[in-house]
């Protein structure tokens, strides 16, 4: 392993306490680059806007990312497989206005004097179209749950994500599975991405699985933005 990601995801007015305590959590440990995934306009109830006098504070030295527009898709029936990837969340896989939702939540970023150069969406589910939107766009990267796409190169990158599930039963294996996950990619992989929820900020265990695979990590390999992983990569 060369590299290794810390991005905290779902950046909103209302999930604001918890990814600042996040934030505390990862440079009590050393993480001195964090990629913050933002919302521009939460569930279509709350905007970025609302906060835009704590963002240049908690994004100040970060990496800002584009995490679709809404982070709200289609709600899919109780024993449907997608349930195990999302539930009501993935936003684009569910819509056809995809390029305007992109657009829409760019100007909103704009608004903010943010640029991202990157665009995850939310929970890594993404349609082939929609990365060439993504190009056309302007961005310079994507992800899904086993990829970080080049956009300027047009290649990839494997390196499948290590998260925490917010949802029983997968909640518990996600715990028993993370630093098994962390020390078997580190072993073959040049690229590691850890993703951190605003639901994990108040879970114990959760914390200290977290900090161990940071110290571990960081015995391994470089902290690094999505950014800087492509171009060194």
């Amino acid at each position: 392993m060369e590299f290794f990601n810390i991005s905290i995801h779902d950046v909103t007015k209302s999930s604001l306490g918890k990814v600042e305590k996040l934030k505390a959590i990862l440079t009590e440990e050393g993480i001195t680059k964090i990629s913050y995934l933002l919302v521009p306009k939460y569930h279509e109830k709350e905007e970025l806007t609302d906060i835009k006098e704590v963002l240049p504070e908690l994004l100040k030295n970060g990496e800002a990312i584009l995490h679709g527009y809404t982070h709200k898709g289609k709600e899919y029936f109780k024993f449907s497989p997608m349930k195990l990837f999302t539930s009501n969340e993935g936003e684009f896989i569910s819509f056809q206005n995809l390029e305007k939702r992109i657009e829409n939540g760019t100007e909103i970023l704009k608004q903010l004097n943010i640029s991202p150069s990157g665009f995850i969406p939310p929970a890594w589910l993404i349609k082939s179209k929609t990365i060439k939107i993504l190009k056309k766009k302007g961005f310079e990267f994507t992800t899904n749950r086993y990829f970080i796409f080049d956009l300027k190169k047009a290649r990839k990158i494997f390196s499948p994500v290590i998260s925490f599930s917010c949802r029983e039963p997968i909640q518990r294996i996600s715990k028993e599975t993370f630093l098994l996950q962390t020390d078997l990619y580190a072993r073959f992989l040049k690229a590691i991405r850890i993703a951190i929820h605003p639901c994990d900020a108040d879970d114990r265990e959760k914390i200290e699985i977290i900090r161990k695979g940071i110290k571990d990590l960081k015995k391994l390999g470089e902290n690094a933005f999505l950014k800087e992983i492509i171009e060194g990569g």
